[in-house]
């Protein structure tokens, strides 16, 4: 058996002390993270991450089945990766988008109609009611 001296106890404890002090400093001081794993979505779902021109981080939930959150997608704004998540729009259409988005932004449906071809006023609806927006000031650009 180890037996330490009244002497060696009392330093045992104040190490054990300032070890504990250390952990709770470190848990209440620790930046608020998270990980990828507690955004991991069910089903068909997927995240986008998106880095801004600011260096910012957006984390988005879209839905495969185009099922997207409103204010989710912006035409004039979002990556290729989310506008291949509205419904209706494949590779073709969404590299169109880009194109013309960088020559002058989409001021309207109207005006994202006529210049993509293959984007029918069925097809905007279909974007409008899953939330799907032109502008991010815009309610959902009725026009």
């Amino acid at each position: 058996m180890f037996f330490l001296t009244r002497e060696e106890q009392i330093h045992f404890r104040i190490l054990i002390a300032i070890v504990i002090i250390c952990g709770i400093i470190y848990l209440i001081s620790e930046p608020a993270t998270i990980s990828i794993k507690d955004l991991a979505v069910q089903g068909e779902d997927q995240l986008a991450i998106h880095i801004t021109p600011d260096n910012e981080i957006e984390i988005k939930n879209l839905s495969r089945t185009g099922k997207t959150k409103p204010n989710y997608v912006i035409i004039n704004s979002s990556s290729f990766e989310e506008l291949l998540v509205c419904p209706g729009i494949g590779e073709k259409k969404a590299k169109q988008i880009i194109e013309e988005r960088e020559i002058t932004p989409f001021v309207d449906w109207r005006d994202l109609q006529d210049r993509i071809k293959g984007i029918s006023s069925n097809q905007v609806n279909i974007l409008k009611e899953a939330g799907i927006q032109i502008n991010a000031s815009d309610s959902n650009n009725d026009r």
